[in-house]
């Protein structure tokens, strides 16, 4: 793949298992990405699944983290684009691509990339390996982002900014990086919701924080 490479894929299909509740029994291709990362998306993604309050439920137009049956306008609506940033694999794509017409996964990684393009074959979507830091953003409807340990920075929470997306959902595996790219992004506008704190490495100091933002 080159620097800046665009890969277009498949049609939607509802034959894969790509449904957050169905997250936890996710197989994916990860043998040439780095481990501990994919691990932890995992992790979160099968958490996601959970029906119990605080899991990431994604629907267009819900910007909070609660998984109800309805969403806080009181509609569920399905369809729109839903942008991956710092993608990796993409499991969070493949969880929740279902819910969305389109979706986005943007990686800075060669390897990662050609892990995508197996995991979402049967996906509607297009895989765009790029930097975040100088990512050119597309609109989006809803943007994840999940980036390194040192958070999205001015640069990385720019390019989300400019998606233009009503709800981001922040990913953080360093709460004090995440309480940085949570400044930056009410900064711009957004209004924190709720935030859910995944201890999934019991007996270790690291925790992943999840925050919903809405504007």
């Amino acid at each position: 793949l080159s620097e800046k490479t665009v890969i277009e894929l498949g049609t939607p299909t509802r034959t894969v298992a790509t449904t957050c509740r169905d997250a936890a029994s996710m197989r994916v291709t990860v043998p040439s990405s780095p481990f501990d990362t994919q691990t932890s998306r995992a992790l979160v993604a099968s958490q996601a699944g959970r029906p119990v309050p605080g899991s990431v439920q994604l629907y267009r137009g819900d910007t909070t983290l609660q998984a109800g049956p309805l969403g806080a306008d009181g509609t569920r609506t399905f369809g729109g684009l839903l942008c991956d940033a710092y993608g990796g694999v993409g499991l969070f794509s493949l969880a929740f691509s279902e819910r969305f017409d389109e979706v986005l996964l943007v990686e800075s990684s060669e390897s990662a990339c050609r892990d995508a393009v197996r995991n979402l074959a049967e996906c509607a979507a297009v895989i765009e390996q790029a930097n975040m830091d100088n990512w050119e953003s597309a609109e989006a409807d809803v943007v994840i982002a999940d980036p390194a340990r040192q958070g999205l920075g001015k640069h990385g929470a720019a390019a989300v900014i400019d998606t233009g997306a009503p709800t981001v959902i922040l990913v953080s595996c360093d709460p004090v990086a995440g309480a940085r790219d949570a400044r930056l992004l009410v900064n711009a506008g957004y209004t924190i919701g709720e935030v859910e704190v995944l201890d999934i490495f019991p007996e270790t100091h690291h925790v992943e924080v999840v925050a919903a933002f809405s504007r």
